[in-house]
């Protein structure tokens, strides 16, 4: 799969050919192409959801995304953020007005977290996939966050930078309801 600089997107087999054309043209905007739901899925300049199947046919679901928005999908799970607005799995969350990094997905046992940073606030948002704030977040942090399995068991950490390039490590219960 080729996404070009021009919005164009170029589905290819292994010996370059095209494997797949587009029975539409589509002006995708820069933002990755994921696979879900067995599409090849994205969005366009307009802010609508583009899914492609393995047919060419094209499929556009109106998100009402602004120009500027951000689409990560992982886990089955697709999450936009438009202005303030950060939708996951179809669950609306209205976040303070702020500059935000692109969502980031991660799963630790059954559940599937979402993070966020608000670079203007300097605010870190980890959320459920049910759309429910991790109890104790926002938390301090100026870049895009990452989350992992500590050595402690249950207990999961979340990893973000400083306005001084320090790393600051966030310890909390992977357990909670």
């Amino acid at each position: 799969m080729i996404h070009e600089e021009s919005g164009d997107l170029k589905i290819l087999n292994r010996q370059g050919k095209t494997r797949i054309k587009l029975k539409e043209n589509v002006n995708f905007s820069k933002q990755e192409i994921y696979p879900y739901l067995g599409t090849f899925t994205g969005t366009n300049l307009e802010g609508n959801l583009i899914q492609i199947d393995t047919r060419g046919n094209v499929l556009s679901s109106n998100l009402d995304l602004s120009k500027n928005h951000k689409i990560v999908i992982g886990y089955e799970s697709l999450v936009t953020l438009s202005k303030n607005k950060l939708t996951i799995k179809g669950i609306p969350i209205t976040l303070p007005y702020g500059n935000y990094t692109k969502p980031e997905v991660f799963k630790f046992r059954n559940t599937v977290y979402f993070t966020t940073t608000d670079l203007e606030s300097q605010k870190v948002y980890l959320f459920k996939e049910d759309g429910k704030t991790v109890e104790g977040f926002p938390v301090y942090g100026t870049t895009t966050a990452s989350l992992s399995r500590s050595k402690k068991g249950d207990q999961l950490e979340l990893v973000v930078g400083s306005e001084k390039k320090d790393i600051i490590v966030y310890s909390f219960s992977g357990t909670e309801n």
